[in-house]
């Protein structure tokens, strides 16, 4: 998932994930977004609670820190195996 902007204030805060508008307490695959910042979106599912954050830098990749066989690249850069 990524997180492309929000739009916070009032009553219709919004989040941009996967070029699709949503709001709080929507459902994104197993996901329902429980809090929208600034620059995050708090999800959570049954088994696992997750941080979108607004990339500063959009060479960089966002990775799973929990799988070992990520590695993190900027965009263009290549893994050698």
């Amino acid at each position: 998932m990524t997180l492309k902007g929000t739009i916070v204030g009032g009553k219709n805060t919004l989040a941009i994930i996967n070029d699709r508008f949503v709001r709080l307490r929507d459902w994104i695959d197993d996901y329902q977004i429980v809090k929208i910042t600034k620059d995050r979106v708090f999800l959570q599912s049954e088994h696992r609670d997750i941080i979108l954050e607004i990339l500063k830098d959009p060479r960089l990749l966002l990775v799973d820190y929990n799988d070992a066989s990520n590695d993190l690249l900027a965009a263009g850069d290549s893994k050698e195996n």
